[in-house]
């Protein structure tokens, strides 16, 4: 039996050529998935599956193969009714030569043939040109109420219980431990499995529920931004879930979530928030933010798991794997915020010198794949000084006066909502000493519609000196601090008042080794996600 890669080889070889082809064109692009080969042509593309099993998806005869490009192209066509257009058989003459459907020879495949949608309207590109974005979430969950209300709530009870999205839920975490640590941390793992099976155990009462009122729909199932395609009046969203029912009779929040993680993925955060807001409300759905945000974690970790697939895909050229390995790694970045950031969050890093709050910081923003804004950094750059070496003596004066220190964290406010705008989680990084500046930022963040949750990060003396100590023999270090400041930075240090932050304050001890504060850190935030941003205990 030949082998599956040499198979999808000669198959790419195949619709590579544009002699192949059906209809006349000219140059055409070939692009992968793991299950699939497309073929774009001039007007048309041609998508063939490869013959694989992953398990969740199983096109190794060609029976399946063409039952599930009949299935494709019926669902499809619920949501995008005039592109897909048929299915189209290719045969094997006694030559061994491929043919597209002109019934000699042994039929071997099959293809699904679309209409090929104009470039330069996909939501992507919509969206980066910045042409009115809430309208166009306007157009989109119109679109899907009027979908979702079609529905007929045939699918079976039993894909909406919650020992399935456990299993589902399972599934990804396997898939996730078998990737390279550079793609998921394990740190970052534990911390999305214990938002999960923190939620399912906290809401299980409130997913069955939502088996009861139907909210188990035979849905999209693959509702990302790339499947959205907009003009001239005309709304299509294709490319939905056809080879495995399961994956597309779900809970409607987690076909929306799909969509909503994908737009804060590429930092359309404020667009995300209309979306969901429009999706609540039009459907009067109270729970459906609550479970889009589990479901957003959940997505996220599909996503990374399938770029993760094809960054192991030895039928991928070695750059496109290196590329997959990189997204999936955002992804898995990006469902971990979600464990322990609830809303759009502004995480507030403070405390005195040699506290470790800047390594805490970084570790953090690491795992967590969002950016830190350091002080230190912002006030060296404003002298044009290199940011990783002591500062020198003559500009000392100046470089810590109070004129600077206000000016430095005004940028820091002014930086951290810019970021905001594009970053569903940022990071801020300084000691704070003065209680005016946590008052003003908290203030900005707020007005912004952001609550900041500031992290005290205290340590002993003994370890502070220790610390300070070390960088007076350290010939790299952002900070100026050094042992002889201690007196004025840090025995004079005035310690927050839990009582100013409304309950979003968090003091963590960083004493020991920092790998062990990282980790407390983020079981805190995951409990204060459940403790605090509106993710309160179901019914």
């Amino acid at each position: 039996m030949e082998p599956i890669q040499s198979k999808i080889s000669k198959l790419i070889d195949f619709l590579g050529n544009p002699e192949n082809l059906p209809d006349e064109t000219g140059e055409v692009t070939i692009c992968q998935t793991h299950g699939s080969v497309l073929a774009l042509a001039d007007h048309h593309v041609y998508k063939v599956k490869k013959p694989v099993d992953f398990g969740f998806m199983d096109f190794t005869t060609l029976e399946k193969r063409q039952a599930n490009a009949r299935r494709e192209i019926k669902l499809n066509r619920r949501l995008c009714s005039d592109t897909y257009l048929d299915a189209v058989t290719i045969t094997e003459a006694d030559d061994g030569s491929w043919r597209f459907g002109d019934g000699k020879g042994e039929i071997i495949d099959c293809a699904v043939r679309m209409k090929r949608l104009e470039d330069g309207f996909f939501l992507p590109q919509i969206l980066k040109k910045g042409d009115d974005p809430n309208n166009m979430m306007e157009i989109i969950s119109d679109r899907l109420m009027e979908f979702y209300g079609g529905q007929t709530g045939e699918c079976k009870a039993e894909y909406g219980d919650i020992s399935k999205i456990r299993q589902d839920c399972e599934g990804n975490f396997q898939a996730m431990e078998k990737l390279p640590e550079a793609v998921v941390h394990p740190v970052l793992l534990e911390t999305v499995k214990s938002f999960t099976y923190t939620f399912l155990d906290r809401y299980a009462t409130l997913f069955e529920e939502r088996v009861r009122e139907g909210k188990i729909q035979e849905c999209h199932g693959d509702l990302h931004m790339d499947h959205i395609h907009y003009k001239d009046g005309r709304l299509c969203i294709f490319d939905c879930i056809e080879f495995n029912e399961a994956f597309r009779c779900i809970d409607i929040a987690n076909d929306l979530a799909f969509l909503a993680m994908d737009l804060e993925h590429q930092g359309y955060i404020r667009e995300a928030a209309h979306f969901t807001t429009l999706m609540a409300k039009g459907l009067k759905d109270e729970h459906l933010t609550t479970l889009m945000h589990f479901y957003k974690a959940y997505r996220a970790c599909v996503r990374g798991k399938v770029h993760g697939l094809a960054g192991t895909d030895p039928s991928l050229p070695p750059e496109e794997r290196r590329l997959n390995l990189d997204e999936a790694a955002s992804f898995f970045q990006l469902a971990m915020q979600y464990a322990c950031c609830g809303l759009p969050a502004a995480l507030i890093f403070f405390g005195p010198a040699g506290s470790g709050k800047s390594t805490l910081a970084g570790r953090i923003g690491g795992l967590a794949g969002c950016p830190v804004l350091n002080s230190d950094v912002l006030r060296k750059e404003l002298f044009s000084l290199p940011v990783d070496e002591p500062a020198p003596d003559s500009v000392k004066a100046d470089l810590y006066s109070r004129e600077t220190t206000d000016r430095v964290y005004n940028i820091l406010i002014e930086k951290g909502l810019k970021y905001a705008k594009t970053h569903r989680t940022i990071i801020l990084d300084a000691t704070y000493a003065n209680p005016d500046h946590r008052g003003e930022t908290r203030l900005a963040f707020r007005s912004a519609a952001i609550d900041p949750l500031f992290i005290f990060v205290t340590a002993e003396e003994k370890m502070i000196h220790g610390r300070l100590s070390d960088r007076n023999k350290a010939t790299r270090s952002v900070s100026d601090a050094r042992e002889k400041d201690f007196d004025t930075l840090v025995a004079g240090y005035r310690d927050p008042d839990p009582g100013n932050y409304q309950g979003n304050l968090i003091e963590i001890d960083n004493s020991g080794d920092p790998e062990d504060a990282a980790q407390a850190l983020l079981k805190t935030l995951t409990g204060k996600l459940f403790e605090k941003q509106k993710l309160k205990r179901g019914p």
